[in-house]
């Protein structure tokens, strides 16, 4: 009897003991958990989550979420200020000439780069990647603080194409008006138009030639595609 009530009072310590958390072990990070149970991209419910219809897609290159853009007074001055230093001069707006035929929409960076003259043949080896951003000529740089959102260039078989889309919280007849200034400076015979939405620009000069359509957009933020070639 002695046996048997000893063997019973072991099994019950053995049960509260199992019963009982370990005090050692530490509390799941309640980020790890949120992490760990967040449902995967894959799940077809979750399509509308995938950036599918954002603004880095089209073409192939890889995506990626972007962040908000800020378009307060302060910020559009600063980068203001910037432009103006960038070329040299006070830059005023000016008046585009007679109206255009818009250009195609919804354009990846290298079809937007063919319409360049001569640039079809360089813009079909075009390759995709934020590299490219730091690759634009000085003469006729990205706007300053443009946050791009795809890029692609070409620097094969004698070609020295860029192409990008970008974003900027400066209205789009600033972005025009540096624009101009750096074509002016590189003397470039211009073609400056209001065309449908979009201010378009185009400047040649020999192999060197430069196409810019500026868009605007309902938020107030300017989007704007840029192409180079032989600068």
């Amino acid at each position: 009897m002695t046996r048997c009530l000893a063997l019973i009072a072991l099994l019950l310590l053995a049960a509260c003991s199992r019963a009982v958390p370990d005090a050692k072990r530490a509390d799941p990070d309640p980020v790890t958990v949120a992490a760990l149970s967040d449902p995967l991209m894959t799940d077809p419910d979750l399509a509308s989550q995938s950036n599918a219809s954002a603004a880095l897609g089209g073409g192939g290159p890889a995506q990626g979420e972007i962040p908000r853009e800020r378009n307060d007074a302060d910020l559009i001055n600063a980068i203001r200020t910037e432009a103006e230093k960038a070329v040299g001069a006070t830059l005023r707006a000016a008046e585009p000439g007679s109206e255009g035929e818009p250009l195609p929409e919804a354009l990846t960076p290298p079809a937007f780069a063919a319409l360049l003259p001569g640039g079809a043949a360089c813009a079909k080896g075009a390759g995709y990647g934020f590299i490219w951003t730091a690759a634009f000529p000085e003469a006729f740089p990205i706007y300053p603080r443009g946050h791009a959102q795809i890029a692609a260039g070409n620097d094969t078989q004698g070609c020295r194409l860029r192409a990008v889309r970008f974003t900027s919280p400066v209205p789009g007849e600033d972005i025009a008006a540096f624009y101009l200034a750096k074509a002016k400076a590189l003397g470039l015979s211009l073609d400056y138009r209001k065309a449908g939405e979009s201010l378009v620009l185009q400047g040649v000069k020999g192999k060197a030639v430069v196409l810019v359509r500026i868009s605007p957009s309902a938020d107030g933020i300017a989007a704007v595609e840029l192409a180079t070639s032989g600068l």
